[in-house]
């Protein structure tokens, strides 16, 4: 017997507590989350004068348990989902490229990281982002890439007190 939704338009997973597809994604992103913790375990000790401040393992370890806690909702979202039925035939459609190419740029910003300094890293990523996915008016891109960058400059670097890394420039700020 098959159960509907509010709408009565679809039926609910013939009465399924969980989604088995959402549920094989949601072991994958803890899995993910488990192993990105692990790696926080391998960070350098920080000297106990700095103990007063965020240490350089909490803050991924805190979006970590973020993430991990948002997937155990995944499997359990077709039963509070009230247009399950458009999630469910927009995941037939194929991806489209623009999601690969965000993946490949990424990917290479984040290589040439090193290189080009956090700094760059940030204003590069918030100039081309947007510029891939199809905002075409340069005037507004420049003012985000401007007011964007300058906010994670001043929070992580002036406020939180993080080193990024100067790269082949030699950007710092302090």
């Amino acid at each position: 017997m098959q159960q509907t939704n509010s709408q009565g338009d679809e039926p609910r997973q013939n009465g399924r507590l969980i989604d088995l597809s959402d549920t094989v994604v949601a072991l994958i992103i803890i899995a993910g989350c488990a192993f990105l913790y692990y790696q926080t375990t391998q960070f350098e000790e920080v000297s106990t004068l700095l103990g007063d401040n965020v240490l350089p393992s909490d803050f991924p370890r805190l979006v970590l348990y973020i993430v991990g806690a948002l997937a155990l909702f995944l499997p359990f979202e077709h039963r509070f989902e009230s247009r399950w039925k458009k999630i469910k035939e927009s995941r037939s459609e194929r991806i489209p490229m623009r999601t690969f190419a965000t993946m490949a740029l990424v990917v290479a910003i984040l290589a040439a990281a090193p290189y080009l300094g956090t700094v760059l890293v940030i204003v590069l990523s918030s100039l081309l982002l947007p510029l891939l996915w199809g905002e075409r008016r340069l005037w507004l891109v420049l003012i985000y890439a401007a007011l964007f960058s300058a906010a994670i400059v001043l929070l992580f670097a002036v406020v939180l007190k993080v080193h990024f890394e100067p790269g082949m420039f030699g950007i710092q700020i302090r």
